[in-house]
């Protein structure tokens, strides 16, 4: 048998080209772990901005040689010549080492798309060209190069949507654009790491991009494929920021699944549609309503709002509708939320899915054992701001503390309306009793819902809220607002009207000097009522990402 040294030798090369390629890798990795990290997850974007330099180098050097040895300064025909060499040049670049796309059964069909591609960037690149030279007498050179970077956006996306869409995509993967995420403290930040954590689980690749106060958060990112954008940056700066991350990362993920429908959700349908990706989005809250309750604009519930004033004027209810007219499906936890969206922004029945925010099986805690020490403390915990309704608890809570005496109202969180609420304190003379804690990580605030006697949740409208939720799980009577949206109905004596201080003040001398008596009526309410598990959420999940 004859020896073949071109074929063994060659072999021979590309095994120790590999080898040291990986080595360089390893080292990268373990000099630079957080550039290294973030080169690798967006290396496809990295790879083709470098092909596309190399592209330019070779447009701009042929063009140059056209222009002053060959077409003697007919520029037009020389950039045309110049740019359908580079354009040649650069697909291949682009297919076999940008894409990785090595099949090469279905290069008739992406020839077409090429030649397509070719002769439209030929057409836009003559006439950016002619613009900026006729009009603005810019130097040519400048000219291409300002053309070059507005064709290279536009063929990217044509490429990742169209000619390589499936070359890098692993199918049924999902990518979670959140807003929050731990450490953030609150419901969809707690709801994207357990999506997260069980789509993984479950075998489907996933990644997510959030905003955060750090760049990194080791001892949650550690395994997972986290990408954070920084709120240092300012606004405007970050947005932009997190559209790019998106729309690089986009290339590998087959679902874009929002958690909102502004600060993420927007950049995340842009992107879906821009590229072709499914995109689906879960809504914990109105956007629109909860902005201008923030703000004092309105003081009306969600539903006296959408019934009562001319919503449709608010920049933010357009946002709102061209994100979930967008999504193939729209996740809630409430039929208050879909009714909200089905009779104000028109969307489709079939498109909305109602997944209620699951109660947790127990009162998880690391001092479960512990025997908890019932006091007459009243809770609350979550952001203080206006339609979360605090100064009318103040108020009937000074109103009615002789009655529950002696007792304490513990407020849990920050917000822009503290200095006010601490004021207000001070103005009826009860700083002794009333406490504000700042935001608690989990584990502390299940410690304060043990040892408190009713937790509370006065806000105009409440959307199924994981405080709540909590509460009840820890068998915690709770007494919240009539428009509620939880799972569970709960009596009469457990609900109360949000701007009424009388009705607020009559619940809560009721139910706090009931004492034990009614966390055991809560107790048997929830052992009778059928509730959604995780593993239930889960499931729906799955299922949709299963059904294209």
């Amino acid at each position: 048998m004859e020896y073949d040294s071109g074929r063994y030798g060659g072999d021979f090369q590309k095994l120790m080209i590999k080898k040291v390629y990986r080595k360089i890798n390893e080292k990268a990795e373990e000099k630079f772990p957080t550039a290294y990290k973030s080169l690798f997850k967006n290396r496809i974007f990295i790879k083709y901005v470098s092909a596309g330099f190399v592209a330019a180098f070779v447009d701009l050097g042929s063009l140059y040689l056209f222009v002053e040895y060959i077409f003697y300064h007919r520029y037009l025909l020389a950039a045309a010549s110049a740019f359908i060499f580079a354009f040649v040049f650069g697909a291949m670049l682009q297919k076999f080492w940008t894409f990785q796309d090595k099949n090469t059964s279905g290069m008739g069909f992406q020839m077409v798309i090429y030649i397509v591609l070719a002769i439209v960037n030929l057409i836009l690149n003559l006439l950016i060209i002619f613009a900026l030279v006729e009009t603005l007498d810019m130097w040519y050179i400048l000219a291409q190069s300002i053309s070059m970077a507005i064709l290279a956006t536009m063929n990217f996306i044509l490429y990742s949507r169209f000619v390589f869409k499936k070359s890098l995509m692993v199918p049924g993967s999902v990518l979670l654009a959140a807003g929050i995420f731990p450490p953030d403290i609150g419901g969809p930040a707690t709801h994207t790491l357990k999506f997260m954590k069980s789509f993984r689980e479950n075998g489907i690749k996933t990644g997510v991009i959030t905003y955060s106060d750090r760049k990194i958060e080791p001892e949650i990112d550690d395994g997972l494929d986290v990408e954070r954008v920084s709120r240092k940056f300012p606004r405007g700066l970050r947005h932009l920021i997190y559209l790019a991350k998106i729309f690089a990362a986009s290339l590998r993920y087959e679902t874009i699944y929002a958690q909102d429908i502004s600060a993420a959700g927007l950049p995340a349908a842009f992107v879906a549609r821009l590229v072709g990706r499914r995109f689906m989005v879960r809504v914990g809250g109105d956007l629109l309503w909860e902005r201008l309750a923030e703000k004092g604009k309105t003081k009306r519930s969600v539903i006296n709002y959408y019934n009562e004033e001319n919503y449709k004027k608010r920049f933010l209810y357009h946002v709102g509708q061209t994100v979930l007219m967008s999504a193939e499906k729209v996740i809630v936890p409430t039929d208050l939320l879909a009714n909200i969206y089905r009779n104000h922004y028109g969307i489709v029945r079939d498109n909305i899915l109602v997944l209620p925010n699951p109660i947790p099986a127990k009162c998880e805690t690391a001092q479960l054992d512990r025997k908890a020490t019932i006091g007459k403390n009243i809770l609350f915990a979550g952001r203080f701001i206006k339609y979360k309704n605090l100064d009318k608890l103040i108020i009937a809570f000074a109103n009615i503390y002789e009655e529950i005496a002696p007792a304490k109202l513990i407020l849990v969180g920050d917000g822009p309306e503290k200095r006010d609420l601490v004021r207000l304190v001070k103005r009826l003379n009860i700083r002794n009793q009333v406490i504000f804690k700042a935001k608690l990580p989990h584990g502390n605030l299940l410690e304060e819902i043990r040892e408190c006697s009713v937790c509370v949740a006065p806000a105009l409208t409440e959307f199924n809220p994981n405080f709540i939720l909590e509460c009840l799980s820890c068998g915690k009577p709770v007494i919240i607002t009539k428009e509620n949206g939880l799972s569970i109905k709960l009596p009469e004596r457990f609900t109360w009207n949000a701007m009424d201080i009388k009705d607020i003040e009559n619940k809560l001398t009721d139910v706090v000097n009931a004492g034990a008596t009614a966390g055991e009526e809560i107790s048997e309410i929830i052992q009778k009522t059928k509730t959604t598990s995780w593993d239930d959420i889960i499931r729906e999940h799955l299922e949709l990402f299963k059904n294209s």
